[in-house]
Parts: structure tokens; sequence; C-alpha cells
């Protein structure tokens, strides 16, 4: 996991002013029921994946990790869902998950949640409206910062933003 802090928007709008806006995820058809999709995202100045998915019809989003060690939910086998289609499971340690709430209820870390994203689904699309998380493109870019293994990141969305390490 990266922290990375927001420091330039090229076409200097303020970023409280970016994170009030929706943002496209993905069309509504490419997420069938139980189904799921990974994207990146911005939250709380770090570099996170994520995990979209559809549950009884509604879609759900939450931070793409594990409760317990922090892997990605579907690091093993590429699933989310388990055998019956009712539960979110790590594919790494069968740790489950309410799809709903994202609420664990694995005795490790039994009444705890998911870190959950704000979307909603509309005209055939599905957006994030986060005022902790911004999309961060897939065209994303790393470039190696002298001769230490810190990162700068350019970002490329609807709007591009540059991000340093922290200092």
């Amino acid at each position: 996991m990266m922290n990375i802090r927001y420091s330039t928007i090229v076409n200097s709008q303020p970023l409280s002013r970016l994170r009030n806006l929706t943002e496209k995820i993905c069309h509504s058809y490419s997420l069938p029921e139980r189904g799921k999709q990974t994207f990146w995202v911005i939250h709380r100045s770090s570099l996170q994946e994520a995990l979209l998915i559809r549950y009884k019809g509604q879609v759900y989003a939450y931070l793409n990790r594990c409760l317990y060690e922090g892997e990605p939910l579907d690091s093993e086998d590429g699933e989310v869902f388990d055998a019956s289609g009712n539960f979110l499971c790590s594919s790494h340690n069968g740790i489950c998950y309410d799809p709903r709430t994202g609420e664990c209820f694995s005795p490790i870390a039994l009444g705890e949640k998911l870190i959950a994203l704000s979307v909603y689904e509309f005209n055939g699309m599905v957006f994030l409206k986060d005022k902790q998380a911004t999309l961060a493109n897939k065209n994303l870019l790393q470039f190696p910062i002298g001769k230490n293994t810190d990162t700068q990141l350019f970002i490329q969305n609807e709007y591009s933003c540059i991000y340093h390490p922290e200092n």
C-alpha cells in the first residue's frame, strides 16, 4: 500500500470541489448479480484497490482488503462470493462478510466492517460519490524517483492530477 498526498491539480480545481463530483465507475450491464469489478481510488490520500459488487440487485463498494491480513478479498482465485453466493469471502483465508454492510462474521474480527465506499446506480451507470475517495484512472503511470523506492504517480482522469510521495 502506498501513501501519497495531494499536491497539484493541473486545472487548478481544489480537491474539496473535485470530491463533490460523481464519477462513473462502469456500465450497469457489466456488473451481473453476484458479479464483481475492481477499480482504483485515492482514499484518504492513499492509493487503494476497491471492489464493486452487485448483491440482490443493489450495488455496493468496499476497499478490497481483508480485515484480518489486509490481502485483497479476491487475491487467490479471483472470486469474492462464497459457494452459496450469500457472503463475501476472502479467497486467501476464508473470512466471510455481509455483502450489504461489510460486517465480518469471523471471531477474528467479529463485528468489524470492511471500509465502504458510497456508490449508486443511475441511468445504466454505476457512480462513485464518496467524500473520502476519488477515482484513480487505469492509466496510472509510475516513475521511480532517484535511488530510493519513492514513487511519483501521474494519474490521468477526467481531470489530471499529480501526486507526490509523503516527505
